[in-house]
């Protein structure tokens, strides 16, 4: 392999030096006190760490008090689990960040539940409307995204399956 012209990897070292830099000048634009107080760029490292750690237990406790999650501690461990609740706002986030079909094809929900399950149907028609399904007739859903594996699995999680039927289409308008 041939070294690079001296001019080449001057330029790669400076670049490096600059983005360095800029990093810190970014850093004590946020951080002026620290800095100013002489902790230097080590200092504000541990403080952003701390920030960030911060940040986590604050995201967890609210998730805690929206009963997303429960939290145990065993040992020096805390163990998280995500609650029913959790668990269906997981399966939303993965419908909606679901990646989109191409033109033409879509993932199409029909559905045939009993009037005695009459909780369960009105439990999965509000999950196909958060997830951005459109409705084509009263038990038939449509929506251009990938979500075949993500709907089945909300739909083992109710016990539906026997009435529900879930399908990659292809659309030919005529």
């Amino acid at each position: 392999m041939k070294p690079l012209p001296i001019t080449k990897s001057l330029l790669g070292e400076l670049a490096q030096l600059t983005a360095k830099y800029l990093t810190i000048a970014i850093e004590m634009k946020h951080y002026q006190r620290a800095y100013l107080a002489g902790g230097g760029h080590e200092y504000v490292t541990i403080l952003k760490n701390l920030r960030t750690q911060s940040d986590r237990k604050r995201k967890l406790y609210q998730l805690k008090q929206t009963n997303y999650i429960v939290t145990q501690k065993r040992g020096n461990r805390l163990i998280i689990s995500l609650t029913n609740k959790g668990q269906r706002a997981a399966l939303l986030y993965a419908l909606r960040q679901a990646p989109r079909f191409p033109r033409g094809y879509s993932t199409l929900v029909i559905f045939d539940i009993p009037e005695t399950a009459r909780l369960a149907r009105r439990t999965l028609r509000q999950f196909l409307k958060q997830g951005e399904f459109k409705q084509l007739q009263k038990s038939v859903w449509i929506v251009n995204r990938d979500v075949v594996s993500v709907v089945g699995n909300f739909l083992r999680e109710l016990k539906l399956t026997n009435w529900v039927q879930v399908f990659r289409a292809e659309i030919e308008k005529p």
